[in-house]
């Protein structure tokens, strides 16, 4: 395993304390990647979300919001926070900007931000 699967695959084994919900949204991150590529892909998507926001839904830097810490298309009411929006939202940049999930984490790896 690359090493920067191996880092994936360990910040959602639970090295830290994992509650219900970040086990919820992590199931929905691996059911939408992989249902759309991989779980290769899926484990980088996940590793991102720790990394970011450690699966917080409703998770707030600046600008940034949500699992992903995106920088675009903010909620303006609360059923715009849906994890399903995140998603849809964050795979559409990173398949745009990176061309997969794995790339982005490569990119985060070297540069901090993806």
């Amino acid at each position: 395993m690359i090493p920067e699967l191996l880092l994936a695959a360990t910040l959602v084994a639970g090295q830290d304390k994992e509650t219900n919900d970040d086990r919820y949204v992590s199931d929905r991150i691996t059911e939408y990647v992989s249902s759309r590529s991989d779980n290769r892909q899926a484990r980088c998507a996940l590793a991102i979300a720790y990394k970011e926001s450690r699966f917080q839904q409703y998770a707030t830097n600046g600008k940034y919001w949500g699992i992903y810490q995106l920088g675009f298309a903010h909620p303006t009411k609360s059923s715009e926070h849906s994890i399903k929006r995140q998603l849809r939202l964050a795979n559409s940049y990173v398949l745009s900007r990176y061309g997969n999930w794995c790339n982005a984490w490569k990119h985060h790896i070297n540069h901090n931000w993806y």
